[in-house]
């Protein structure tokens, strides 16, 4: 049989695009469908064998923490009912390595298949380094196969061919460069409309069951995991969508964003919908565009402007990363100035231990530490300061807490989490000696009463608000009136800090001030 007279097949490679809606591989799919250049479709997802099994560079962690995991387990299981369920389709689930478990169904379709010709292999583009060597290794299978492929750039804001300096080698090192470039006016960007999957269409799939008719495979399934400050959110598309709905159109938290999103105790004081970003459950392209929808119906303020500017950091670190490639990952960064070969970086064992467990001493780190270790969920500004104290004051290879946040963080983004750490580091390409953040005074800026750090260290529950970022200041007498023995109910600071604390200089502290004066 000649291949003009065999099915047309095209693989739906499913990645970070766990998503239908404005899915532009699923997109471009349904037209090939529609043009008659394709007879069937076969959506495949696989869960990669070196994330679920594999192990860190550097402080040998498990890639994949119990959070990210479920989460991702719960967003494919999403994904294979609306599958069914929109499009009369189905999902065909794979583990193990990705171009290996590729190449064997290709090659067991076309075996036990005479009357199948695969004519397409449809995807997303991915931008780490490991990713893009993954589509390279797929990609030259597929040549040899002489299976034609689309690759298309899916995860991005705005579009790489829509950049206003040509290519993304191109990008510029620093933020403000960059947003400069790409701003039309404050906030307002070139972004594509999304797409939308049309209803009643049927997706011709590809039925041989041995092939479709899995279920998650065992060495993927959800694992029991401790529990989650982040009340029942679940992966999957109809999660991320009620997220956004709720936070954006019901309780108007977009509206006040700006000046909600250094929160850190609760659900609504930021969307949460980067743990859905980070596995394509949602598209920024539609994030954009039900921003500008709700600027449109309620009102532009600051807030709106904010979160479509956090979108924007979103992409700047994807382009930084497709520019340097495997620099992000180096102890040097990206940048090849003197400042970024001076450091020293140390990997002491016991030191990461206690600032991973919360043992160093000082209550703000240790309370983000162990909510991150209780939930796979951190705020923004918990995020700064723990990285900053692990760099700056325990000088610790910047590297090991990169791949710690990758093992535990429910939103892990690769080039988000590795640009920023670069950024707190000072190894990016806007390299500052003096990036400091100093963890008592923003605990006092952002946690006055202690009602964060007493949420997650119950012994620090009596401190007054005058010590309780600080309990290494208080005398014995004052731990026993507060019931807080140092060293026995919380432990001493295990370094002292690179910049002192003067408390009598903050504003959360001037009563204390005050007080010490009336004695």
């Amino acid at each position: 049989m000649s291949d003009l007279q065999k099915q047309r097949l095209g693989i739906l490679w499913f990645r970070n695009d766990l998503r239908l809606n404005d899915n532009l591989s699923l997109d471009k799919t349904i037209h090939l469908v529609k043009e008659k250049k394709l007879d069937l479709v076969l959506p495949i997802y696989c869960f990669d064998k070196l994330l679920f099994e594999g192990r860190s560079r550097e402080a040998q962690l498990p890639k994949l923490g119990p959070f990210r995991r479920n989460f991702l387990i719960e967003s494919v299981e999403n994904l294979k009912e609306k599958l069914q369920k929109k499009l009369n389709s189905n999902l065909c689930i794979l583990y193990g390595e990705q171009d290996v478990e590729i190449k064997k169904l290709i090659e067991k379709i076309l075996t036990e298949n005479p009357g199948i010709h695969i004519e397409y292999l449809i995807a997303s583009r991915e931008v780490p380094s490991d990713e893009v060597d993954l589509e390279n290794k797929v990609k030259k299978y597929l040549d040899s196969k002489r299976i034609k492929n689309f690759f298309l750039w899916d995860n991005l804001m705005i579009h790489p061919d829509d950049l206003p300096f040509g290519h993304f080698s191109k990008t510029p090192d620093m933020f403000t460069q960059f947003r400069k470039s790409v701003e039309l006016k404050e906030s307002n960007y070139n972004v594509r409309k999304s797409v939308q999957i049309e209803s009643n269409f049927s997706l011709p799939t590809f039925s041989q069951n041995d092939i479709v008719g899995q279920s998650i495979p065992e060495k993927a399934k959800i694992t029991e995991s401790p529990k989650s400050a982040i009340l029942g959110m679940k992966g999957g598309e109809d999660q991320a969508e009620l997220r956004m709905q709720q936070y954006f159109f019901k309780t108007d938290g977009l509206f006040k964003y700006k000046t909600t999103r250094n929160g850190l105790v609760g659900t609504e004081y930021s969307s949460k919908l980067s743990m859905w970003l980070a596995l394509g459950c949602i598209s920024p392209r539609y994030l954009y565009w039900k921003v500008k929808e709700f600027e449109t119906m309620k009102c532009s303020n600051e807030s709106t402007k904010c979160l479509a500017f956090e979108l924007l950091w979103r992409d700047f670190f994807k382009y930084h990363s497709l520019k340097f490639g495997k620099r992000i990952f180096y102890q040097n960064g990206c940048y090849t100035g003197a400042a970024g070969y001076q450091m020293n970086w140390k990997k002491d064992q016991r030191l990461f231990e206690k600032w991973i467990n919360g043992e160093t001493g000082y209550p703000f780190v240790d309370a983000n530490m162990k909510e991150l270790k209780e939930t796979g969920w951190m705020s923004n500004r918990g995020r700064q300061n723990v990285a900053s104290f692990l760099t700056k004051d325990l000088e610790i290879d910047w590297r090991f807490g990169a791949e710690y946040f990758e093992t535990m963080l429910i939103d892990y983004d690769c080039t988000s989490n590795w640009g920023n750490w670069q950024y707190v580091a000072g190894v990016g390409t806007d390299p500052r000696a003096d990036r400091y953040f100093n963890v008592i005074k923003q605990a006092y800026d952002y946690d006055q009463n202690g009602e964060f750090v007493k949420l997650w260290i119950p012994a620090l529950q009596n401190v007054s608000d005058e010590f309780v970022h600080c309990p290494f200041r208080m005398s014995l007498v004052e731990q026993k009136s507060f019931n807080c023995i140092l060293n026995k109910d919380y432990p001493l600071p295990i370094v002292q800090m690179k910049h002192k604390w003067n408390p009598y200089s903050n504003k959360a502290n001037k009563f204390a001030a005050r007080q010490k004066r009336a004695k």
